[in-house]
């Protein structure tokens, strides 16, 4: 195994471990981010400051939260990797897929796409194509064989970020 590919996954999980599931994303910050911070999800903003309001927002709301990494997966620069988000006791949780890119040993930009497991959700998260006539739910294959739009099927597109 490539000893650089290894040490970035070792960066990301300890950055999720201390900033998550210890409540120190200030240590985190300071400890694993590099001089610049660009985060790609529109709900936060770039830079240190705006991912500690995120991380303590979501432990004020949620102070049970618990993630567990799954697996990671590194090439070049970027570490992929798959957590499962439980936000309290009994909760079937997120998973979570996140991507990090890294210079010099610290993290400087990421991004993230969030799902509820099964049985945790709501039908507009995975029904992403809607017939009118209730036909080909959630199916692609009728459509890409038919065509997108037909008189009697109309196609309309859901937002699923």
């Amino acid at each position: 195994m490539n000893g650089q590919l290894d040490a970035n996954k070792r960066i990301v999980r300890e950055f999720c471990e201390l900033a998550i599931n210890q409540g120190r994303p200030e240590d985190a910050v300071k400890r694993y981010i590099g001089p610049y911070y660009r985060q790609h999800n529109p709900q936060a903003g770039d830079g240190p400051e705006p991912f500690i309001q995120v991380v303590r927002g979501f432990a004020g709301a949620f102070p049970q939260l618990q993630v567990t990494i799954k697996r990671q997966v590194a090439e070049g620069d970027l570490v992929v990797q798959h957590s499962h988000f439980v936000r309290q006791p009994g909760d079937r949780g997120m998973a979570v897929i996140d991507i990090f890119r890294l210079e010099n040993g610290k993290i400087v930009e990421h991004w993230d796409v969030l799902e509820g497991s099964p049985g945790n959700r709501r039908k507009h998260q995975y029904d992403v194509l809607e017939s009118t006539r209730g036909r080909a739910r959630g199916s692609l294959i009728p459509y890409l064989e038919n065509g997108l739009t037909t008189k009697e099927r109309p196609f309309r597109a859901r937002s699923f970020l």
